[in-house]
């Protein structure tokens, strides 16, 4: 089965409840803005708490969805669900009106749930991405073995190029489904570049059966190269892999460094006071 998204996306939509530690402790000094930073602190921990129910449950489904057990339409289902409750907290938090010295502060919170948001509509597009494409992949292997065997039984060249036009017809279809995705964007690169692998092996596939076909032995030997440079690895990896995982796992660090931002931010506010 293809794998979901890392163990660690679990952890990262636990904002609402890690950043109620938020508030100022008592005997800041300069009482009018420490009243008000304060005012400001408890209406923005308690969006924060009212949605905590919601974030918990987001980061169940996160971590089911990470380990594969979950079907993937009720992960979608779900996932999209979660992403509505951190845009309703977010939007709830942008609804404060916070005093001067706690603006700094305010944005930085912001900009932590703006990272949340992000991330969980990536995700959302993730569960509905990832069963599609692997779907689409899963007859490329059958197709590669189907290859071998009528290639290795092929008894003269009109055979071997019969057994070429085969592979490319077959292809079509797995191509067809792949360029009708809509990747998040941390697949977008990944994506096309396998379309582009799987548009080109089919279309060498049809320029060696033609080249087998006119008896071209030099079009032949160059082509022949060309397709086993590019059909090497089989063409049925899984989408989510490589340098895909680690740009998606750059996403759940940056929310933990704006999230520490916001703490910094919270302690340089404090001593201001």
């Amino acid at each position: 089965m293809i794998s979901g998204p890392p163990p660690a996306l679990g952890a990262c939509i636990s904002v609402g409840c890690a950043l109620a530690v938020c508030a100022i402790l008592p005997g800041c000094g300069g009482e009018s803005d420490r009243d008000r930073v304060q005012s400001y602190l408890k209406e923005a921990n308690s969006v924060q708490r009212r949605g905590t129910p919601a974030f918990k449950r987001s980061n169940d489904v996160y971590r089911r969805f990470a380990t594969n057990k979950i079907r993937p339409s009720q992960a979608a289902r779900k996932l999209a669900g979660a992403e509505r409750a951190i845009r309703r907290t977010r939007t709830r938090l942008a609804r404060l009106d916070p005093p001067r010295p706690a603006a700094q502060l305010h944005r930085k919170l912001l900009h932590v749930y703006d990272l949340n948001v992000n991330l969980a509509d990536e995700t959302t597009q993730l569960a509905r991405y990832l069963p599609a494409a692997a779907a689409a992949l899963r007859p490329v292997q059958r197709i590669n073995r189907r290859l071998g065997r009528e290639l290795k039984a092929a008894g003269d060249p009109t055979a071997q190029g019969r057994a070429l036009g085969h592979y490319a017809d077959a292809l079509r279809t797995p191509v067809r489904r792949l360029r009708r995705l809509h990747p998040p964007p941390v697949l977008v690169a990944s994506d096309r570049a396998r379309v582009r692998r799987l548009a080109a092996t089919r279309s060498l596939a049809s320029r060696l059966r033609d080249a087998i076909e006119a008896r071209d032995s030099r079009r032949v030997a160059r082509l022949l190269l060309r397709f086993r440079r590019v059909t090497r690895g089989g063409g049925g990896e899984a989408p989510f892999s490589g340098s895909s995982l680690r740009a998606y796992n750059r996403r759940y660090f940056a929310i933990a460094h704006a999230a520490g931002a916001v703490q910094k931010e919270r302690v340089r506010l404090e001593r201001s006071l």
